[in-house]
């Protein structure tokens, strides 16, 4: 019997002009599960098409790799080169103090909810 198919990482929800990306496992470091969501993140920005900003939420994730990590600032890269707008929603928790304590929101904004990172958006 084959495999099922893994399960998407990542649920996309469109406000206006600017696609939320919410990761849905709480704990992002097997190798696997970080190519998955690389996987799963470029699907969906992709399918959103041109024009677009991102939110990455990362408000249930409750442990991030520095593989994890390195990947969100390939994102990030990605999409800055095309003049896309990207922001990160790290969470009142862990995640929030990694991106604190590792100065990656000098790199990109990190905002403590969906809300704030619309609203930096002018979605709200």
């Amino acid at each position: 019997m084959p495999d099922a198919a893994p399960k998407r990482l990542v649920r996309r929800r469109s406000h206006g002009s600017t696609e939320v990306l919410t990761v849905r496992p709480a704990e992002v470091y097997r190798a696997e599960t970080v190519e998955q969501l690389g996987h799963d993140l470029r699907r969906e920005i992709e399918a959103a098409g041109p024009g677009k900003r991102f939110v990455l939420d990362l408000s249930g994730v409750t442990f991030l790799s520095s593989i994890a990590l390195g990947l969100i600032l390939n994102v990030h890269a990605h999409l800055e080169d095309r003049g896309y707008p990207f922001a990160v929603v790290a969470g009142p928790g862990e995640v929030a103090e990694v991106f604190a304590r590792s100065h990656l929101g000098a790199a990109l904004p990190v905002f403590a909810t969906v809300e704030d990172a619309l609203r930096a958006f002018q979605c709200l």
